[in-house]
């Protein structure tokens, strides 16, 4: 069964009936509820970016990424209620918001540099942690592993100098818990991070100069710096003490990108990263050669990081890319990863929903066993530039892909329609062996709007964020209101009706 694919506005919505206390839902032509579609940002034209989310067992949406806008919404008792900020002026921030999207509470955190959050999750005893990248003069805490900024080489406009960062806070965000750099003399800063079922902290991170404390690197898989740009996976303890382990990822090549990872229930750790290097480890691996230019590798680390225990490339004889959150786990332990590909060859499987590249090029979902074997691969898409960047599976196996599309809609007749002259959010749910798309659409405004990451709460409920440039972002509920100008962040909850 395959939904119908559409572009979605305002005037593509109808009253529902209220899923709970706060606005009604709306029913979307495409054939799904919109709980909520929420604008969060202030009234200057600046960037506001959702990058990650996650949802609880009573349905409250967490949401994290960077506030530039001096009169971003915080509310009352929250842990920093004003926004700072430097060269670009750009804090952290954490929001709450209730099912039906009203907002539970905000806040902010940061210095006096640029800082922004890529990374959440939720600690076994209801804290959240989050990380991501920042400048000089973070408020960190005693007892952590690295109190003082590390450096960085460059001063990369907007963002200045930059380390990565990993703070905690409690479940309400009032209290800082604890928070630490991580990060050398480099621009490494942290692009993802996962708990392992103790609440220990797993981050990635890049390295070009391969400087930091050679300590953390006692049983590494790889224990030095492989050249260029390397990414580094370490794991820290829960409370931001010390690095229990941590290692390289890379060779003589560039590990470039925006890497992931992921914690299996058997607490190894995947990662998933862009490469443009050859001969790396690949056991079990379905593809063990580099393709093209830069290909995606795929690794699983033993718990404590001492080995590989299975790797692949995967990609064709073009370029592949990701950007931070393309990385889930099925419930039969199937490891999916979304990212955009301009091979024509790309690695796709006979009855998959669309095997064949519709346009220069488009997003792809690929399915892998636990072991390394491919499973199913699809590309998704249309007959416009489409890249996939967030996904997420829920407990019947279905796969939420989110990221950003061009195309006039996600299936059809590739040759049937025009391109448009700017990118929406894209919105695609599949069947576990990306056989079937369930739901698809294309949602925005008239400017430029994107995916960022993704989620399935308790309900099945699909949960999108990102950002938007359009003054006109089709809203709903509490947070509804149009866009400030420049990037506000969007949050988007919606289910499919039932066949």
């Amino acid at each position: 069964m395959i939904r119908p694919v559409l572009l979605l506005t305002l005037g593509a919505l109808a009253c529902a009936p209220r899923t709970g206390g706060g606005a009604p839902a709306v029913t979307d032509a495409a054939g799904a509820t919109i709980a909520f579609s929420a604008v969060l940002g202030g009234t200057h034209r600046d960037m506001d970016m959702a990058r990650d989310v996650l949802t609880d067992s009573a349905g409250v949406v967490y949401v994290v990424g960077n506030a530039a806008s001096p009169d971003f919404p915080v509310t009352p008792g929250a842990l920093d209620t004003v926004p700072g900020g430097g060269q670009f002026p750009s804090d952290a921030f954490v929001s709450a918001l209730m099912p039906d999207g009203a907002l539970r509470w905000s806040t902010v955190l940061g210095g006096p540099g640029f800082e922004r959050a890529y990374g959440l999750e939720r600690a076994p005893d209801g804290d959240l942690v989050l990380a991501g990248r920042a400048g000089d003069g973070m408020p960190t805490t005693p007892g952590v592993v690295q109190r003082a900024f590390g450096g960085d080489q460059r001063n990369r406009a907007p963002y200045g100098r930059q380390d990565g960062f990993v703070c905690r806070l409690s479940g309400d965000g009032a209290t800082l818990r604890f928070c630490t750099y991580l990060g050398g003399a480099d621009n490494g800063f942290i692009r993802d991070m996962d708990l392992d079922a103790e609440g220990n902290i797993v981050v990635v991170l890049g390295s070009t100069l391969g400087d930091l404390p050679t300590a953390w690197f006692a049983q590494a898989a790889q224990p030095r710096h492989g050249g260029d740009e390397d990414v580094v996976v370490a794991k820290l303890a829960a409370d931001g003490s010390r690095v229990l382990w941590a290692t390289y990822l890379g060779g003589p090549g560039k590990e470039i990108g925006a890497p992931t990872v992921r914690v299996a229930p058997d607490g190894s750790v995947l990662v998933l990263l862009s490469t443009q290097s050859a001969g790396l480890p690949t056991p079990g691996g379905f593809d063990s050669t580099l393709g093209g230019q830069q290909d995606l590798y795929l690794a699983r680390l033993a718990p404590d990081g001492s080995r590989i225990v299975m790797g692949t490339y995967i990609g064709g004889s073009g370029v592949e890319a990701i950007e931070t959150h393309g990385l889930a786990l099925g419930p039969d332990s199937s490891i999916y990863v979304t990212g955009g590909s301009d091979s024509p060859d790309f690695p796709t499987t006979p009855g998959s929903w669309r095997p064949a590249l519709a346009d220069s090029r488009n997003g792809f979902v690929v399915r892998v066993s636990p072991a390394g074997g491919l499973l199913a691969g699809s590309l998704v898409g249309g007959n416009g530039w489409d890249y996939g960047e967030g996904i997420a599976t829920d407990g019947m196996g279905r796969v939420l892909v989110t990221g950003y599309t061009e195309s006039p809609v996600l299936g059809g007749d590739s040759s049937s329609a025009a391109l448009t002259d700017h990118g929406d959010v894209m919105v695609a749910l599949f069947s576990p062996d990306l056989s079937q798309l369930l739901y698809g659409a294309r949602v925005g405004g008239s400017d430029r709007d994107m995916g960022r990451a993704a989620a399935i709460d308790r309900d099945g409920w699909l949960v999108v964020v990102g950002h938007t440039s359009s003054d006109d972002w089709p809203g709903h509920g509490s947070l509804a209101r149009p866009g400030g100008g420049g990037l506000d962040a969007i949050i988007l909850r919606l289910q499919p009706l039932a066949p």
